[in-house]
């Protein structure tokens, strides 16, 4: 291979490869290259959370030049939860204008009759709309059927209920790796999974456990339908914040892989005050 053949390879390698050295418009989708990317709160600043690969951020429009650790980074500003987030160019590619488009409408919700459902021995309106939702996993195995599923969330109801002596399944909505929602306690019920806030938030738990992988991506799109449908009815504030179990008690709910993922969603709230971080398992 020729020096001139050899460079033009490497200059396009390096093109598919990272961002750096270009100026996407303002609004492009952005999408990480790796995982364990750090997200900071400025070019060169705290790391204020992570991204992996997968995951896709709109460009707000702003990159800066720094060194860090001796090495010269391009960092790129990137809607990141409620606010933003800077992410260094080197481990960002292009993506599609679809890949941060949220999920709208409502999914395919599996009824409680569908499932197989105890009735409940009581129950609690809650009221609308909900100003905030939490996501869990259940960290149990993963299910990829509605078979598996079904039988997956019956057994969690049996625990809840007789174990821990409940009036019902604690969630709101259950979300399987198949691509369904499971109605638990519904869009009108208070729900028991996040201590001191039940009153005032939808339980959502993924089935499975999700501390060093995310859910699938017809997961990740069953959740924020779930979102996106309680909002357009109204069940859910459309100003609502979301959060992950551990930001409202001492737990690793929803898993690391999980949190940092929601952490990147809109809305994200964060912590609120449940729990010492140090405590946190």
């Amino acid at each position: 291979m020729s020096f001139r053949l050899l460079a033009l390879v490497l200059l396009v390698a390096r093109a598919t490869a990272d961002i750096t050295g270009t100026d996407p418009p303002t609004g492009s989708c952005i999408c990480a290259d790796g995982t364990g990317i750090n997200v900071r709160d400025s070019g060169c600043g705290t790391v204020i959370g992570q991204i992996n690969t997968g995951q896709c951020l709109q460009y707000l429009g702003t990159k800066v030049s720094c060194t860090l650790g001796g090495v010269l980074y391009e960092y790129f500003e990137l809607e990141y939860g409620s606010g933003s987030g800077w992410v260094a160019g080197d481990y960002l590619l292009r993506g599609t204008d679809s890949q941060c488009s949220a999920p709208v409408g409502c999914p395919n919700i599996v009824s409680r009759a569908e499932w197989g459902a105890r009735p409940p021995t009581s129950t609690s309106a809650i009221s609308h709309p909900i100003p905030k939702v939490f996501v869990h996993h259940t960290e149990t195995g993963a299910c990829n059927t509605q078979v598996e599923c079904e039988a997956i969330v019956r057994s969690i109801q049996n625990y809840h209920m007789d174990s821990n002596g409940w009036s019902d399944i604690g969630y709101n909505f259950l979300v399987g790796e198949d691509g369904n929602a499971y109605e638990g306690r519904g869009w009108d019920n208070v729900g028991a999974h996040a201590s001191n806030w039940n009153s005032v938030s939808l339980g959502i738990s993924v089935i499975g456990s999700f501390m060093t992988s995310v859910p699938n991506t017809a997961a990740q799109n069953v959740i924020q339908q779930l979102i996106s449908c309680g909002t357009s009815s109204g069940d859910v504030s459309r100003s609502y914040t979301l959060h992950g179990h551990r930001d409202g008690g001492c737990t690793d709910c929803p898993g690391d892989a999980l949190y940092a993922l929601i952490s990147t969603w809109p809305n994200f709230g964060g912590s609120l005050g449940g729990c010492d971080a140090v405590g946190r398992g």
